[in-house]
């Protein structure tokens, strides 16, 4: 349990950091209040991977310029 916590706990930290820069609750995710963010950050990082991200359809939000480098700074290298 710990050690899945440990996985995903970064995502969740993430996306609160990116509900409170929407003026958004983050204990409330994922779900509208949350203007579900989890879409946008699976989408840059599909980009980020270089796979089909694309734009966030409605009513999703993509994420910020300054987010986008956040969440690269953040991230691990993928494992192969």
């Amino acid at each position: 349990m710990r050690e899945s916590i440990a996985k995903i706990g970064p995502l969740y930290e993430f996306a609160a950091v990116c509900a409170r820069n929407r003026g958004r609750d983050p204990w409330v995710l994922p779900g509208f209040t949350a203007g579900h963010v989890y879409a946008g950050i699976l989408t840059a990082a599909r980009d980020m991977m270089g796979l089909a991200g694309g734009r966030v359809r409605g009513p999703g939000e993509g994420l910020t310029e300054g987010e986008r480098k956040q969440l690269r700074g953040s991230s691990p290298a993928p494992e192969r």
